[in-house]
């Protein structure tokens, strides 16, 4: 027996509501846990992996206290991140921008130039036209 998915729509049309919202909510079940699967496979396969140290560090380290901070200085430390690298990412778009501006830019600033050739061709019209009676329309 061959299975038809528009011989099942026709057939789950037919169906009570009740039906009907259960088939919708397992479909869209299905597709978000496939949604969100492709797109933990997409992060695994393209942010980098965080590897473990396969040894200890020779290195001497000067240990000290921890500082004590305030939720403030967290925040602020935090909003200097962020900033930098908002101020980054708009210098690269700026100066993208700016590089397709004004390549578009020089388009603009060319003189238009045009040839006009005369024809190459001798037409003459020819003299023995056949005329044509008057049609009326409707």
């Amino acid at each position: 027996m061959k299975f038809s998915i528009s011989r099942f729509i026709e057939h789950l049309r037919g169906e009570d509501e009740e039906t009907k919202k259960w088939w919708v909510a397992g479909a869209s079940t299905i597709s978000m846990i496939g949604i969100v699967f492709l797109w933990v496979l997409y992060l695994n396969l393209t942010l980098p992996s965080i590897t473990k140290p396969t040894g200890t560090s020779t290195i001497p380290v000067a240990l000290t206290a921890p500082k004590k901070t305030s939720p403030f200085d967290t925040f602020m430390e935090g909003w200097n991140v962020v900033s930098k690298d908002i101020r980054t990412k708009w210098k690269t778009f700026s100066d993208t921008t700016s590089k397709g501006i004004s390549g578009i830019g020089g388009g603009f600033n060319k003189k238009n130039e045009m040839i006009i050739e005369g024809d190459t061709t001798q037409f003459t019209p020819s003299t023995s036209t056949e005329s044509l009676p008057p049609t009326k329309l409707p």
